[in-house]
């Protein structure tokens, strides 16, 4: 039973969030899915499909691989698995095939086999007995706009100055969600979102602001905003200046001012985030040496400290726990199956 207090407590923090998000549409295009491909997995099978993403663009359609295990009970758990930064593999590297659509960036191709399967948790949850609907988020994959670069998303604030790409990425899975609730071998009661570094910011978002999503796991995507004014509130470059640098991702424009003026208090911090989840179960992942950045662990535990208020706010203490390892900025195979384990308990 929550409290008073913490009902208005988040409508607080809710209504500060969609402001800098720059809200989020009412409405969301019908459900347009069209399948382009079918194929067998080992155990499961491969689907991929588009979605209409926009009631006023139709050029503008989520790409996603639908994963369903071959000999698990209907109706499927489900788990949206949101990649992190890519550089234009996007949904094909949470399945494992990173290589599908072009060669991988040299960056991740220095990683090595081991890294990459630990980027490809959509086959931990399918192998599982979940469904997984892996999509691209805006401006990787096949997302990217036409004539610019992963993480360029020139042409969306051209449409939508005053929006931003993390509320087009929670209206995008919002969609999905929509899709999903549509197909009768999909549990209704049991939708949970996971990701990586970028798609574990993703799931916190999500998760926060809608509640059918019934479980959260961000692993290595807890951070702050207080620190990373330049991060978060990077604004587009100029015209001249695009080719000659690398892409822009302009997550929040909307933290802008905040940056211009330190002296400003955030209207919100990244803990404030993770308690939109509450009272519903949240796993944050990280590792050792990740947190041992210079100032990370001060830092991720104030994060922690104010979402745990919330959720001791909300009676719900017990629904946010924590899973850390050694290692680096990764999701090793210990990790992904304390994360999977964790699902099945709590969906």
């Amino acid at each position: 039973m929550t409290t008073p207090d913490f009902t208005a407590r988040i409508e607080d923090i809710r209504k500060k969030w969609l402001k800098l998000l720059g809200g989020l549409p009412d409405n969301r295009p019908a459900c347009d899915a069209r399948i382009l491909l079918q194929e067998p997995g080992d155990g499961y099978q491969k689907i991929k499909l588009s979605l209409a993403a926009d009631c006023t663009y139709p050029d503008d359609r989520i790409t996603a691989w639908l994963l369903l295990p071959e000999n698990a009970p209907k109706p499927y758990p489900v788990v949206l698995a949101l990649h992190g930064t890519t550089c234009g593999m996007g949904k094909d590297l949470t399945i494992g095939e990173p290589e599908r659509m072009a060669p991988m960036p040299a960056d991740f191709a220095a990683m090595g086999t081991e890294m990459l399967r630990n980027r490809a948790y959509g086959l931990d949850f399918v192998h599982a007995g979940f469904a997984v609907f892996a999509p691209d988020i805006y401006a990787d994959g096949e997302r990217i706009e036409k004539g610019h670069r992963a993480y360029e998303p020139i042409t969306f604030y051209q449409r939508y100055p005053y929006w931003s790409v993390v509320g087009k990425a929670v209206y995008d899975n919002q969609i999905a969600i929509d899709y999903l609730l549509n197909r009768p071998d999909i549990d209704s009661r049991r939708i949970g979102v996971v990701g990586h570094s970028l798609g574990g910011h993703s799931a916190i978002f999500l998760a926060g602001l809608d509640t059918r999503i019934a479980a959260c796991c961000s692993n290595g995507g807890c951070t702050v905003f207080r620190k990373y004014y330049e991060h978060w509130a990077r604004t587009p470059l100029p015209p001249e200046l695009i080719k000659e640098n690398p892409p822009v991702y302009c997550y929040i424009p909307g933290f802008q001012i905040y940056m211009w003026r330190t002296d400003i208090p955030n209207p919100v911090e990244f803990g404030d985030i993770m308690g939109l989840v509450a009272p519903r179960p949240m796993l944050y992942g990280g590792a050792i040496a990740n947190l041992g950045t210079p100032g990370h662990v001060e830092v991720l535990q104030e994060t922690w400290d104010k979402a745990y208020d919330i959720y001791c706010q909300a009676q719900a203490s017990d629904a946010l726990e924590y899973n850390i390892y050694p290692g680096t900025h990764d999701f090793p195979p210990r990790a992904r199956k304390a994360t999977v384990d964790w699902f099945k308990n709590v969906m």
